[in-house]
């Protein structure tokens, strides 16, 4: 059986930025994560760079919840255009 993890859930966790830019740096290398939750971690526009990054070379999130942080709508689209693009 495939005990990989497909959804991974970290709302309201309270992240730290060190434990957000590992996390978010571990997904360059995972191909089994296809659904991740990061609502209200207070994550800040310079961990949507870290985020684009990764999906550069993940090719299996489909799903990226990032609602209720600090992310401005500039940042938003320049991710939404990397991860539609590397889909």
């Amino acid at each position: 059986a495939d005990s990989s993890i497909s959804e991974l859930n970290l709302s309201l966790r309270d992240l730290t930025k060190q434990e957000l830019a590992e996390l978010l740096g571990a997904l360059k290398t995972n191909h089994s994560l296809t659904s991740i939750v990061l609502r209200g971690n207070d994550i800040e526009n310079q961990c949507t760079k870290v985020l684009a990054d990764a999906l550069k070379t993940n090719d299996s999130l489909t799903s990226i919840d990032l609602g209720a942080n600090k992310i401005s709508v500039s940042s938003e689209n320049d991710l939404a255009d990397v991860f539609h693009n590397n889909k």
